[in-house]
């Protein structure tokens, strides 16, 4: 188990105890626990050499015997997720409970959870860049090309000085690699020599950062020239939410350096570079600042830190979260705190310069975007969505390519559902899909009208009044237009149509006709209810008519109307007689309305010489049921009277009477 040392407050050298422990006080309170436990361990002592590993973890209570990672520098996806919601500061809690709004957090401190600090033996030296600054420890690797042919590492020394075999004492602590490698070129050049030379980094020191303030780990960091403030503050474990991400402080040379992570982060603003490490850096994290928060309808609602006391404009602050989700007719809200601890409520605009301080709130509300200048097609269609209104501005301009249609659409009805501005209430127009599509007849549309094309599956179950697509106002619409069509027909039923239509498009919807349907007695029900006046008795009409004539395509029936298509009186009835027997054909044969037993001998060939007609027999179905009936009635009647002559007051059968 990893040790760390701690200087005890009583105790003038460090004592190892586990990682597992938050402080020195964590450490003693399980030291006095332990001999409770009947196994006193002296932490100071070498005592817990000669334990093995399932003692020591024998030692420790329940909560800390959890299992560390093998790996301290990896970590697990599990631990990552968790560090990185983990529970809610006090700053989010506060937001969070005037808002309503659980899930604002405070903006930055996610990004320390994605951070992987490299070691630094593990800086990568194709990194260093020509203007990288020399130091006291530094390896150059130095090649000469020319007269001269070699290469050697040369470290800067304590004096800032590199020395270089056969040249004099050059000064490198300071200067960049881009200067050190004029300077020696140089005083090749004064030395007459013929040739280039060439300077890279053999390795990259490492320099001592302190970190303290608000980190999860404050100490002493080992760090490289390469790397940053943000890098140090990474392998102090990143930034606690009580700390501030705007106010960090660099402590160089006796002087403090404003450091504003916001700037690095993705926070809108001036991008400016963080300055590289320097041995004897300080980095102070003082406490967070005044913060706002921005919640609602924005594209990254959360908590954000103000740089100053004097506050932010809103639409400043409407640019740190991203800005607003939609450009519609948002409505915000600015809440103010008051001293009394109530919050004022103010409508801004987006562009507003109204201040937002400290512990201020926007709340930004978007409104359901709506489409302007168009309709939208609905239903049985390969494409549907929104159309612009300036390239359809009827239905004939969209509706007469058969690729818009789907492969069940329903011909003779369609919807366009229109709401009226005057009032807000909302007309439903009929029109015929198939009337549209071959010209005979269109409907200009308007703004944003709802056009639905029915599938046939969709009027079939909306007439039988079951679960459709449809709104529930389209659907009384379309069977308030039905028509009535049964009899010889493939599908009989209720079908809607548009207005006035010929007969032969509605036997077309339903089917056809069946082979045995007599068309030239046609029956047409005529429902003139609310056409007539209200003193005329309303009794709807029954016509005949024949549809064979030519003039078909003159009858026409609307919604309301009935069509009944009746079977021809001379066709077969679909049944069969079986003919037997002493007839010169014998066989089946099928069975016509007004065939008699003569005639079906007739259509056998008739009776043959040797035919007894008195002894024919005619067997039917219904009648061997009714023959079967009455043998057992009588049966049971023979029963009966048989039961009531063996009941004699002397016990003796009459026998004269049975």
């Amino acid at each position: 188990m990893a040790t760390t040392p701690l200087l005890a407050q009583d105790d003038t050298h460090p004592r190892p105890f586990p990682q597992n422990y938050n402080s020195y006080e964590d450490y003693r309170d399980f030291n006095e626990v332990a001999p409770q436990a009947g196994a006193a361990v002296d932490y100071a002592s070498n005592a817990t050499e000669d334990m093995s590993v399932d003692e020591l973890e024998a030692l420790l209570p329940a909560h800390l015997r959890t299992p560390l990672p093998m790996d301290p520098q990896v970590e697990l996806p599990a631990a990552i997720s968790a560090r990185a919601s983990g529970p809610a500061s006090p700053i989010e809690q506060f937001f969070r409970n005037a808002t309503g709004d659980q899930s604002l957090t405070q903006f930055g401190y996610d990004v320390f959870t994605s951070m992987k600090t490299p070691e630094p033996d593990q800086a990568p030296i194709g990194a260093v860049q020509d203007d990288y600054v020399l130091g006291i420890g530094d390896n150059v690797t130095v090649m000469f090309l020319g007269e001269r042919k070699d290469r050697h590492t040369y470290k800067v020394g304590r004096n800032g000085a590199l020395s270089i075999d056969l040249m004099p004492s050059v000064a490198a602590a300071g200067k960049t690699l881009e200067a050190l490698r004029s300077d020696l070129q140089k005083l090749l050049d004064v030395q007459g020599y013929h040739g280039e030379i060439f300077v890279s980094l053999e390795n990259i020191r490492q320099v001592a950062v302190l970190v303290a303030g608000h980190v999860q780990t404050p100490g002493r960091q080992i760090m490289t020239p390469l790397q940053t403030v943000l890098e140090a503050l990474e392998a102090a474990g990143g930034v606690s939410k009580t700390g501030t991400l705007r106010q960090i402080k660099l402590i160089r040379g006796g002087e403090a350096i404003a450091i504003d992570l916001y700037s690095v982060i993705g926070a809108p603003g001036k991008q400016r570079p963080l300055p590289a490490l320097q041995d004897g850096d300080r980095i102070i994290v003082p406490p967070l600042g005044p913060t706002i928060a921005i919640s609602g309808d924005a594209r990254q609602p959360g908590i954000y830190e103000l740089n100053s006391k004097s506050g932010i404009a809103v639409a400043e602050a409407i640019q740190f979260a991203g800005g607003v989700l939609s450009r519609g007719q948002n409505r915000i809200t600015l809440m103010t705190p008051q001293s009394d601890g109530q919050r004022i409520s103010t409508a801004v605009a987006s562009t507003s310069n109204a201040i937002m301080a400290d512990g201020a709130i926007l709340e930004i509300n978007r409104s359901i975007d709506r489409p302007a200048k168009s309709f939208t097609l609905y239903g049985e269609v390969r494409n549907p969505g929104n159309y612009p209104l300036a390239s359809y501005k009827n239905l004939g301009k969209i509706l007469r390519a058969p690729q818009i249609f789907g492969d069940d659409v329903y011909s003779l009805m369609g919807v366009v559902s229109r709401r009226r501005e005057t009032d807000l209430a909302r007309d439903l127009v009929a029109f015929s899909p198939q009337d549209v599509f071959m010209g005979r007849s269109d409907l200009p549309l308007q703004d944003g009208d709802q056009v639905y094309l029915l599938s046939r599956a969709d009027v079939t179950a909306t007439m039988e009044k079951k679960k459709t697509t449809l709104p529930p106002l389209v659907q009384t619409f379309v069977r308030e237009h039905g028509v009535s069509i049964q009899g010889s027909v493939r599908l009989p039923g209720n079908w809607p149509v548009a207005g006035p239509v010929p007969v032969s498009r509605l036997l077309d919807v339903a089917g056809g006709t069946l082979t045995d349907a007599d068309l030239s007695r046609a029956e047409i029900l005529r429902n003139d209810v609310g056409f007539i006046e209200a003193a005329t008795s309303a009794v709807p009409r029954r016509d005949v008519v024949n549809l064979t004539d030519a003039n078909i395509s003159a009858v026409t029936l609307t919604f309301g109307d009935g069509l009944r298509i009746p079977d021809r009186f001379e066709a077969v009835t679909r049944q069969t007689v079986t003919v037997s027997g002493e007839v010169r054909n014998p066989g089946t044969y099928d069975l016509m309305r007004g065939d008699t037993i003569l005639t079906i001998i007739d259509r056998a060939g008739g009776l043959t010489d040797q035919a007894y007609p008195l002894g024919a027999v005619f067997s039917r179905a219904s009648e061997r049921r009714r023959e079967k009936e009455k043998f057992s009635a009588a049966a049971r009647d023979l029963e009966r009277a048989i039961a009531m002559a063996a009941q004699n007051e002397d016990g003796k059968v009459d026998m004269q009477q049975m």
